[in-house]
């Protein structure tokens, strides 16, 4: 039964949403650094003050209950839930001090898309944006695809809290049972990934006569946005700035990294290849993306950017990897995109962005876990229907170890994949309410609710206001996917609700506890 805020609930929320926030202040120092490198003094200058503003209201939360206890799992609902958005809010400053978005609410969509790893931008002249404001867009998304607990635990901040805020921030998955030992090795990882990927791209970079600043920072951000799914890019015209073949290969294979469940990704590096080819999300992944890129190589045939048999089929895979992983990085301009891609290959463009990729990776979506078992639950009653019924059927499936696929988990995807689909539908109508064609919303709402990025320019500067601010919600619900988002919602409901009634029993001058109090002596 849900319950109001108490005094305690919001004393310890307030102690970890503090921590979380002044982490964040600490990470605009990575830009500010970049600006003092480059001579950017005006960024500098936002982003210590911005910082301060961070530092202040963070340590000045976490102040509040200096001894903080364990949190529940309604109080852990309610600091990851809080702190995605008000760390988007501060996030978004700076940006919105650059110059660069036409209004405020367009540099908290940039911030929020960041943060999600969405990858949907609104920012005017790309080309010539700051070098320190472009560091802190692929700050932000580093730290939205490692998430913001994972992050607090690897400095040790949240430990006393490290269980219940993990799995509230939809991580179901321990990578080893030592959560703090956890996040560090998510963090070496992903640190290391994104290096060698970073030396990899530079040289290549570096062979197409790009100048070596350039070389470092572009193949730093690029491998930032394919590891940790992000899908911003420092150009206005996408990987297309590039003509790299190899830099393209590079980035999917990255995106495959950042795609894969973090437990597979330690167990191949301890040399489990077997359970990695074994688990259910790696075959359910293969059957559906090799399945849609087929679909999407036969409709883009007859395209003009489409010169052959093997472009097709690279540029087809490549553009099914970038929307599965829910990163959103292109080889076609947002104009080319639109020529090249055809209705029916946008729709499938959407349908691999709402599924998304593995479970417990920097990707979003409803993810592979949920619809292999959804879909095995679905095999397994139409052949009980059909069966004697003296047949037994497995209803196991494979994941780490051989496990047995349960009612429970069957109801918790299928509630998640529910919740998901509810949010494309209303995005859709509002998309359409716009004024926007029916397939163009539908594409839009399933990239901003899967935290996707690959667009079709609904999501611009100078977008209906109301349209925008659904698109925001929808960034920062999937993130949570949804369950965290209405349950938070929930709690928050109850306490206004509550507090509301309060207040109508004080005007009529007896508190909700003098009125039980009374109706007790009465007894």
């Amino acid at each position: 039964m849900w319950q109001r805020f108490s005094s305690t609930d919001l004393r310890r929320v307030s102690h970890y949403l503090g921590l979380l926030i002044a982490y964040s202040g600490l990470a605009m120092l990575v830009p500010m650094v970049l600006g003092i490198a480059f001579g950017e003094w005006q960024a500098v200058a936002r982003y210590l003050f911005c910082a301060g503003i961070a530092l202040i209201i963070g340590l000045g939360l976490a102040m509040i209950d200096v001894t903080p206890g364990e949190l529940s799992a309604q109080q852990a609902l309610a600091v990851t839930g809080f702190a995605w958005f008000f760390i988007s809010v501060i996030g978004s400053l700076p940006l919105f001090f650059s110059g660069h978005y036409q209004t405020y609410l367009d540099a908290l969509f940039e911030s929020v898309s960041a943060f999600t790893t969405t990858g949907a931008t609104v920012v005017q002249d790309l080309d010539h944006m700051s070098n320190a404001d472009n560091m802190w867009r692929f700050t932000m998304e580093f730290l939205g695809g490692l998430g913001l607990v994972v992050v607090g635990l690897s400095f040790g901040g949240v430990s006393h809290a490290a269980g219940s805020l993990y799995n509230a921030e939809g991580r179901n998955e321990h990578v080893i049972p030592n959560l703090m030992t956890s996040a560090r090795l998510m963090l070496r990882t992903s640190a290391v990934v994104i290096l060698v990927s970073t030396i990899v791209c530079t040289i290549i970079m570096l062979a197409k006569d790009l100048s070596l600043e350039n070389s470092v920072l572009h193949s730093l951000w690029l491998s930032i946005t394919c590891y940790d799914t992000g899908g911003l890019v420092p150009t206005q015209i996408n990987l297309v700035s590039y003509h790299s073949v190899v830099l393209e290969f590079i980035m999917m294979i990255v995106m495959l990294f950042g795609g894969t469940n973090f437990s597979l990704q330690i167990a191949m590096q301890n040399g489990r290849i077997r359970d990695f080819f074994k688990d259910i999300e790696t075959r359910t992944g293969i059957i559906w993306w090799m399945s849609l890129t087929l679909i999407l190589a036969i409709i883009m045939a007859n395209s003009p950017f489409m010169s052959n048999v093997t472009t097709m089929l690279r540029m087809g895979f490549f553009t099914i990897i970038s929307a599965g992983t829910s990163t959103g990085v292109g080889l076609l301009s947002q104009s080319q995109m639109n020529d090249a891609m055809p209705g029916g290959g946008m729709f499938v463009i959407a349908i691999a962005m709402a599924i998304g990729a593995g479970a417990g990776s920097t990707s979003g979506g409803i993810k592979f876990m949920r619809l292999g078992m959804v879909v095995k639950a679905a095999w397994i009653t139409i052949r009980r229907a059909v069966e004697p019924s003296s047949v037994r059927l497995n209803t196991s499936y494979y994941h780490m170890g051989r496990r047995i696929l349960d009612n429970t988990e069957v109801k918790n995807a299928m509630t998640v994949f529910l919740l998901f689909i509810v949010a494309y539908v209303v995005g859709t109508l509002s998309g359409i309410a716009c004024g926007n064609n029916a397939l163009d919303s539908m594409v839009e709402s399933i990239a901003m609710a899967a935290n996707g990025g690959i667009t079709t320019g609904i999501a611009a500067p100078g977008m209906p206001a109301g349209l925008e601010i659904v698109y925001i919600i929808e960034m920062w619900a999937g993130r949570l996917e949804y369950v965290t988002f209405f349950a938070l919602a929930a709690k928050v409901g109850v306490s206004i609700g509550k507090a509301l009634k309060d207040a109508v029993l004080r005007l009529q001058g007896e508190s909700e506890t003098e009125k039980r109090m009374r109706e007790q002596q009465n007894s």
